[in-house]
């Protein structure tokens, strides 16, 4: 019996080695059928090798499957040849285990990958995106190198995975960069990668990420295009965030350095310039306001020497290689914006340095000037100039004459500007001083109510109210007063209100009309255009002059933006709200924070929507209130057909409200006002106490006591207003009325104002 099992199991291991023997035997004829380039007969070899275990699990038995593989590919040019290569190759790299194998076969795998990689460049330049991912996926097993990592990003990217791309993009980028600090060589795509990833970061509105990121591009790319126009956008971002200050000037000074002749950095350096040389000469801070005075002339010579463009030169308004020409446009500014006393003390640089310090040297300038300058600044040139000889009574003698020669022959002047009159009464109030004859004061009575009629023939209706407010002041018993104002608020109705209505539609042969070229089905916010925004600015306007708000609005083309993103939201979501969420349609950062600081409505568009938000019909007419917020000096306005966003909110609590401790804003307003804005609930804001505060309504006609609802206060909407809504709505019945309102506080202060509610219409 044992002899029997021993000759079996002698039988079992000749068997045994035998098999494994045949195995080897047939490894060996797959590589030397490889040799003599019979690929077909080396791999059925390689396939009855590959039976046994060990060779199944040796990493070179891949190795040469890979290569017979290629070779086979080589002579029949085969994609599944090729994919058979790959495959094998990095059958071969996982069984190794061991990175120095690679190494091993470097020449081999830099093949292979090679190989890979340009069928997954092929996918990628035929827009299938999700085809080369996981070739290129491939290829970074088979060799981690830079390029097909940028290449993974991209087809991410362009598959619209941002969240697998850009981590990848970014480690590509850093990468690249340290090999540039270490001054060792950088890939070719480096440029473009940061292109790709600084416009991602912008987009995502990462302002400090996209900073340092576009610092490294341009540290290594000095001069490409494209991130130094970003950079210029991100600046010109930055600019708001900086107030008057040292470190806005050293910030815009690196701005010119890098952008020498840039219209909106220039044209910020320029003012940050002027407000510093204005604000220490008002605080007799002389010798600072001299050395910026002196800055800024060298900095405009020396790039004037530069020989700017013609478009340069009209960006720059201070552009000069001469000094003296230097001195005479900043005195040309000063006066032009009223600065009066930084104007004379550019002035008396301009003439010392033109005539030197010749006590005629004021009227040789003078003389110089008018030709050229409007006459408000001539007429301030010489208030300095007198002022400046006071003690020399010959030169103050000859300075007067010539002032009062120049008077009369304005005063008698035919073709006057608002220039003139400006001069005429700056003139008539400096001789007045000295000269109280009734003469001179009818002149002035002339002068301010030409004026007046001036602004309003020219449409300057901000300067109209407040000339028409000094001449009710000066001259309250004049008899064409009542019919100058009502000239004034039918002519400022026709130019604020009624011209900028806007049509339903947009037929061809209707140029108000308006329609939204949005989309919701590609969520394209749309854009309106230029002609639009300025009827909405203007309307705006038109009611802030009409409340007595001094100064105007504009709309900012960011902010604009941000809103016509906002209505596409609600356009494609159908529903008004502050709060937007990310998991619904067209969503996106700045519609969400359009929507925040915005006034909301929908079933109307364009300057019908800015009318309704006046015609507030709630209880805090919390719309009003922003829309006549005093301190804001930007808005943004966007709509499609149906839905508005007008961004208007204002937090800013850091403006000066002493004014409107003993001011107020009305609505109606006091003075005269066409009866069509008497809207339902009337207001009155301003920084008092308004609980338990009282209203009487008069109309003074009939002296007839008018009953009104008095509402309760209701507080976060601009300042603090007390509403009331009177019994009878004005807007609706014909005729003129005059209504005294009188509101009493709690504390025993009583106010008082007049509203003229004119009967008009267009």
């Amino acid at each position: 019996m044992k002899k029997i099992q021993c000759l079996l199991l002698i039988s079992l291991f000749l068997i045994t080695c035998t098999s494994a023997f045949g195995q080897y035997k047939y490894y060996s004829k797959a590589q030397e059928q490889y040799e003599k380039a019979s690929y077909s007969k080396a791999l059925k070899y390689l396939e009855k090798a590959k039976n046994d275990k060990e060779i199944s699990n040796d990493p070179e038995t891949y190795i040469l499957e890979s290569k017979i593989w290629l070779g086979i590919n080589n002579t029949e040019h085969t994609d599944d040849a090729s994919k058979n290569a790959v495959k094998s190759a990095i059958k071969a790299k996982i069984k190794a285990e061991d990175e120095s194998f690679v190494q091993q076969h470097a020449e081999h795998y830099a093949m292979i990958a090679q190989i890979n990689n340009t069928e997954a460049i092929s996918y990628y330049n035929n827009q299938r995106y999700s085809k080369s991912i996981p070739l290129f996926k491939r290829g970074l097993e088979l060799n981690n190198d830079s390029f097909i990592n940028y290449m993974l990003a991209n087809a991410y990217i362009k598959n619209n995975d941002d969240r697998l791309g850009m981590p990848i993009l970014e480690e590509v980028i850093l990468g690249q960069f340290e090999n540039y600090l270490n001054e060792r060589p950088f890939g070719d795509f480096t440029r473009e990668a940061f292109d790709i990833y600084t416009s991602h970061l912008i987009k995502n509105r990462f302002d400090d990420s996209t900073e340092l990121f576009l610092s490294m591009g341009l540290s290594m790319f000095p001069s490409d295009k494209s991130l130094l126009d970003k950079q210029k956008v991100i600046w010109y971002q930055r600019l708001d965030e900086y107030p008057l200050s040292y470190q806005l000037f050293d910030f815009l000074n690196t701005a010119t350095q890098t952008y020498p002749f840039d219209s909106v950095f220039t044209f910020k350096k320029n003012g940050v310039y002027l407000s510093f040389i204005n604000n220490n000469i008002k605080s007799n801070r002389i010798a600072t306001a001299d050395s910026w005075l002196n800055l800024m002339k060298n900095e405009k010579i020396s790039l004037a020497i530069q020989i700017p463009s013609e478009k340069q030169r009209k960006e720059d308004f201070f552009l000069e290689k001469d000094s003296i020409k230097f001195l005479e446009k900043m005195v040309y500014y000063f006066g032009n914006y009223g600065q009066d006393k930084a104007q004379g003390h550019i002035f008396d640089k301009f003439a010392k340095a033109k005539y030197g310090n010749d006590a005629t040297s004021y009227l040789k300038a003078i003389n110089d000037l008018k030709p050229i300058f409007p006459a408000n600044i001539v007429a301030n040139s010489y208030e300095y100039a007198v002022q400046a000889t006071s003690s020399d009574k010959t030169q103050l003698a000859a300075i007067k004459a010539s002032r009062l020669e120049w008077y009369r022959r304005l005063l008698y002047a035919d073709d006057k500007t608002s220039s003139s009159y400006a001069a005429l009464l700056n003139i008539n109030t400096a001789i007045a001083k000295t000269d109280k004859s009734k003469s001179l004061l009818k002149d002035r009575e002339n002068i301010l109510l030409a004026y007046w009629n001036n602004e309003i023939i020219d449409k300057d209706f901000w300067r109209s109210y407040e000339l028409g407010n000094q001449f009710e002041k000066e001259f309250p018993t004049n008899d064409t007063l009542k019919g100058m104002w009502t000239n004034t608020i039918k002519a400022d109705f026709d130019y604020g209100y009624f011209d900028t209505r806007i049509l339903l539609q947009t037929p061809s042969t209707q140029p108000y009309g308006f329609t939204w070229n949005g989309t919701v089905s590609n969520c394209n916010p749309g854009q309106l255009p230029d002609s639009i925004l300025k009827k909405i600015t203007m309307r705006i306007n038109y009611f802030r002059r009409l409340a007595g708000i001094e100064n105007p609005i504009g709309l900012a083309t960011n902010l604009n933006a941000a809103c016509q993103e906002a209505v596409l939201f609600y356009a494609a979501n159908k529903n008004l709200t502050h709060d937007l969420s990310e998991s619904l349609s067209c969503y996106s950062l700045n519609a969400a924070e359009a929507a925040k600081y915005s006034l909301l409505s929908q079933g109307m568009h364009t300057a019908i929507a800015i009318s309704e938000f006046m015609n507030d019909d709630t209880k805090s007419v919390g719309n009003r209130r922003w829309m006549l917020f005093p301190p804001t000096k930007v808005m943004g306005f966007g709509c499609t057909d149906f839905q508005n966003a007008l961004w208007c909110v204002n937090e800013n609590n850091n403006w000066d409200t002493n004014y409107y401790k003993s001011n107020y804003i009305a609505w109606p307003p006091a003075n005269y006002v066409p009866k069509m804005f008497a809207f339902k609930n009337w207001s009155f804001s301003g920084f008092y106490d308004f609980k338990d505060a009282t209203v009487k309504l008069t109309e003074l006609k009939t002296n007839a006591d008018i009953p009104c609802e008095v509402y309760p206060e209701i507080t976060g909407y601009g300042m603090p207003t007390l509403v009331w809504a009177p019994k009878t709505l004005y807007r609706s019945l014909p005729g003129n009325t005059d209504i005294k309102v009188e509101i009493k506080l709690k504390s025993g202060k009583k106010m008082s104002y007049i509203v003229h509610l004119i009967d008009y219409k267009k």
